[in-house]
């Protein structure tokens, strides 16, 4: 997520203005930004801190790579679909920065973390990320994410920010698209036009390769049946795309 190749060191940035010359997008991955080795819960998506120390935000990777020179709109920035974990020293003390231990899983998907939760969580106002816990054995299992709530947030951020969109990893960790479906286009229209880069409003136009699109209409279109080969499938597809989302393929 950091603009430095390695952010635990003082080593030089990544060539942000010359990398958008050659590239058309950046994906910023503003995930694992803690890895669930240190002693404490923490948030590892976390959009802002609750400390003075900002670095390990998503914000503050945001900010870096927008001011060395990658343009808004050449920046895409990553959600993370599952959570960092860690066991809980004390079960009644449960929030963000609560005592805790290492967890040998340490990652586990939303899917996963639903059902271990039984869909319960809290949030966490300040860094605008979710948790939540639950018994294994004799221990607490204590996990930070991102559930519907968080995403929108973060998706709604980048848009204030003019991001060019975003990308999650990975597409198997959501629970019937929970997630992927804050940041439907449709939404736009209800943000003030304020917030949104013109590069993305009113109309957007993505890059598609063929050979992905069958993966791209699972997600997006789920009633949309379409094969993996033939081209009336992926006119088809074009078309429903272009109705449901206003979102016309290249």
């Amino acid at each position: 997520y950091s603009i430095k190749i390695d952010y635990h060191t003082n080593s030089s940035p990544y060539p942000a203005a010359t990398m958008a010359k050659y590239l058309d997008w950046v994906t910023i991955m503003a995930y694992d930004l803690h890895d669930g080795i240190e002693n404490q819960t923490v948030a590892h998506t976390a959009l802002f801190h609750n400390t003075a120390d900002q670095i390990r935000t998503v914000d503050y990777g945001v900010r870096q790579w927008l001011g060395d020179g990658l343009p808004a709109s050449s920046a895409l920035l990553g959600l993370a679909a599952y959570g960092r974990s860690w066991f809980l020293v004390n079960p009644t003390v449960n929030g963000v920065g609560a005592p805790a231990s290492k967890n040998p899983e340490e990652a586990y998907t939303f899917s996963d973390i639903q059902g271990y939760a039984n869909g319960e969580f809290e949030l966490d106002n300040t860094t605008n990320t979710a948790y939540c816990s639950w018994n294994s054995g004799q221990r607490t299992i204590w996990a930070g994410f991102d559930d519907p709530t968080t995403i929108a947030s973060k998706v709604n951020y980048l848009r204030r920010r003019g991001l060019r969109g975003y990308f999650f990893w990975k597409l198997d960790g959501g629970t019937n698209n929970l997630l992927y479906r804050q940041g439907k286009v449709p939404n736009l229209h209800n943000i003030p036009t304020t917030f949104i880069h013109p590069s993305i409003h009113p109309h957007i136009s993505i890059h598609i390769p063929h050979y992905y699109y069958y993966y791209v209409s699972k997600l997006l279109l789920p009633t949309c049946h379409v094969s993996r080969k033939g081209m009336s499938s992926w006119n088809l597809f074009r078309k429903k795309l272009h109705q449901t989302y206003s979102i016309s393929t290249e």
